[in-house]
């Protein structure tokens, strides 16, 4: 069964036709340009497709904890320089290699995930308080968290409007959230070079899980009709998979994108994160900022 939404962005129900992309339709917001699958997949299918693919715990014990690294080490570098104590909540956790990198650097930490496999990898191997639901349906107190974090993760809900109101409803006042996901500024040229070149075969968006593409201005206005005021902006450091040549092509690109991005705030990398804190304004009910 599908669900049929509106632009979380702007709440336009206006739309059109981008491409298909594994099978998902693809559109674009008539009024703010905002990118997204419509429909969607049920979100109870969702659950179901996320707690079976972490059900390998030994995989991805192997591979996933280096594969993120490099994108953990750094995320918490920058988050110990704007926020370097408190309550940190890891929305998408998965199996919960950032919770522990997190706690290790003295934060107290909490992590939910739609995953049942992965929460319970989370819980018990890595001993966390790791809960297996969606974020609006975890009860959190409001203003509880100093941090929250999503890595990777905004893109796949199917309510991401729902996520970022919630995340400013439990971050105290002047909290930082960060956000990291794929800029498809760079990945809808690339799908659409991609499909010129090999007709048929070119899949960029990934939009099987990919449910929301967002760019620079449309995830600035999503943050800020949230009531977030993004305070750094950055190209997001490369997954690591262990192979020299493809690891040190992603390097020189994210050096590129790091240098086009100071010097010119052009954002070319293929993944982009923000930093940004808690003011407050939010979201009105009529979808417009306020």
């Amino acid at each position: 069964m599908s669900v049929c939404r509106i632009c979380s962005v702007c709440g336009s129900a206006a739309s059109r036709p981008l491409l298909a992309d594994e099978g998902q339709p693809v559109v674009q917001c008539r009024c703010c340009g905002f990118v997204y699958c419509n429909p969607i997949p049920d979100p109870g299918e969702l659950e179901e497709y996320y707690t079976e693919s972490y059900d390998d715990w030994d995989y991805w014990q192997t591979t996933f904890r280096h594969d993120r690294s490099l994108v953990f080490r750094e995320g918490l570098r920058e988050i110990r320089r704007l926020q370097p104590w408190g309550r940190l909540l890891d929305v998408g956790c998965s199996l919960g290699f950032f919770l522990e990198a997190a706690r290790e650097a003295g934060y107290d930490v909490t992590g939910v995930d739609v995953s049942r496999s992965a929460v319970a990898f989370a819980r018990e191997r890595l001993h966390l308080d790791a809960r297996a639901c969606p974020l609006e349906e975890a009860g959190f107190p409001a203003e509880h968290f100093d941090v929250v974090t999503l890595w990777d993760v905004l893109e796949h809900l199917p309510e991401p409007r729902a996520a970022l109101d919630e995340a400013h409803r439990i971050l105290r006042p002047g909290g930082l959230l960060v956000i990291r996901l794929p800029n498809v500024a760079f990945h809808l040229p690339k799908t659409r070079l991609g499909r010129l070149l090999c007709p048929g075969q070119f899949i960029g968006l990934d939009a099987r899980n990919h449910l929301n593409h967002y760019s620079p201005g449309t995830l600035a206005r999503a943050l800020s009709g949230a009531g977030f005021e993004i305070v750094r902006r950055k190209p997001g450091p490369v997954n690591l998979y262990g192979k020299p040549v493809v690891d040190n092509l992603k390097t020189a690109y994210l050096k590129l994108a790091n240098a086009a991005e100071h010097w010119t705030g052009a954002m070319v990398a293929n993944i982009m994160e923000a930093y940004a804190t808690k003011s407050a304004c939010g979201w009105s009910e009529d979808g417009r900022e306020g």
